[in-house]
C-alpha cells in the first residue's frame, strides 16, 4: 500500500479547521441548550393556561345534585385584574393567592400562573431573576423574591418619602386619608415588621389630621394601636362636624363626646 505524504502545511491547515469545527459545535450546543431552556419555560406557561382551563371546564361540567358535597374548584372565585407597574404589587399578590387556593390551582402552576397576570414591564422584571421550573414548584420562596424585583428599593424609598410627609387635604376625610397611609405603609414594610408598621402608622396619622383638636385628643389618650386611633378619629370627625353643623361651642360638644378608657361614649 502506498503512503501517503502529508505536508506540515496541509496538517496544520487540517488541525485549523478541526478547531474551527469544534468551535463552530460547541456554538451549536450553547444555541440548543438556550432553545431547551426557552421551550421549558414556555411550555411551564402553557401547562398553566391548559390547567386553568381543565379546572374551569371541570367546574362547568360537573353535575350539582342536591346533597352533594360541595368541593373547593366549586365554590365561586373572582380571578385578579392584570397587574400594572406602579400599583400595590403587595396588595396584588394577596388576591392572587387567595384566587389561586380557591381554584386549587397546583402548587408548581402557581407562579407560571402569575406571570400570566402581570403587565408586559413586569414581566420582564420577573424574567430577570432565572427561575427554573425546579424553583417554581416552591412558590412561596419565589412570591418574596418576585415582589422584590417588581417593586424594588426605588419604589419603597418613594413611598417611604411619601409617607412621613403625608398630610390630610382639607376636603379629604378621616378614612379617606387614612386609606392612602395604610398603602403606603403596606408597600413599605412587610408583614414581618407588624409592630413597627403599627407604631409608624399610628405616629403618622396623627402628625398628618388636619385638627389639632382630633390630633391633641388622640394624643392624651395614647393610642398604642392604629386601628383604635383610626376609629376614634372617625367618631371624633363626626361630632365636631355635627357641632359645626348645629353651631355647638367647644364645651357643648364635649357632652356630645368623652373618651373614657379607650370606649367611645355618647350623650
Amino acid at each position: 500500500m502506498d503512503r501517503v505524504e502529508i505536508s506540515k502545511a496541509d496538517l496544520q491547515q487540517m488541525e485549523q479547521d478541526l478547531r474551527l469545527a469544534q468551535d463552530r459545535g460547541d456554538d451549536y450546543r450553547r444555541q440548543l441548550d438556550f432553545i431547551r431552556e426557552e421551550n421549558a419555560d414556555l411550555r411551564g406557561r402553557l401547562d398553566a393556561t391548559a390547567e386553568m382551563r381543565r379546572q374551569e371546564q371541570i367546574r362547568l361540567n360537573e353535575p350539582r345534585n342536591q346533597g352533594q358535597q360541595i368541593r373547593g374548584r366549586d365554590i365561586p372565585y373572582r380571578k385578579p385584574e392584570i397587574y400594572k407597574t406602579g400599583e400595590n404589587f403587595k396588595r396584588w399578590l394577596k388576591s392572587f393567592k387567595i384566587f389561586a387556593e380557591t381554584a386549587q390551582i397546583p402548587a408548581y402552576l402557581r407562579i407560571n400562573t402569575l406571570i400570566t397576570y402581570l403587565d408586559a414591564a413586569a414581566q420582564s422584571k420577573v424574567e430577570t431573576l432565572n427561575l427554573d421550573e425546579d424553583k417554581k414548584r416552591t412558590p412561596n420562596e419565589c412570591y418574596e423574591q418576585i415582589k422584590r424585583a417588581i417593586e424594588g428599593n426605588t419604589i419603597r424609598t418613594e413611598c417611604r418619602a411619601k409617607l412621613f410627609k403625608l398630610k390630610q387635604g382639607q376636603d379629604e376625610t378621616v378614612t379617606e386619608f387614612a386609606t392612602k397611609l395604610l398603602d403606603l405603609s403596606d408597600r413599605v414594610y412587610d408583614e414581618e415588621d407588624s409592630a413597627m408598621k403599627n407604631q409608624i402608622r399610628l405616629d403618622c396619622f396623627i402628625a398628618g389630621l388636619k385638627s389639632d383638636r382630633i390630633a391633641f385628643d388622640l394624643i392624651k389618650e395614647e393610642f398604642d394601636e392604629f386601628q383604635k386611633a383610626y376609629q376614634t378619629a372617625l367618631d371624633l370627625e363626626a361630632v365636631y362636624s355635627l357641632r359645626d353643623k348645629v353651631g355647638h361651642t367647644e364645651e357643648e360638644s364635649d357632652n356630645l363626646f368623652q373618651i373614657q378608657g379607650g370606649e367611645n361614649m355618647y350623650f
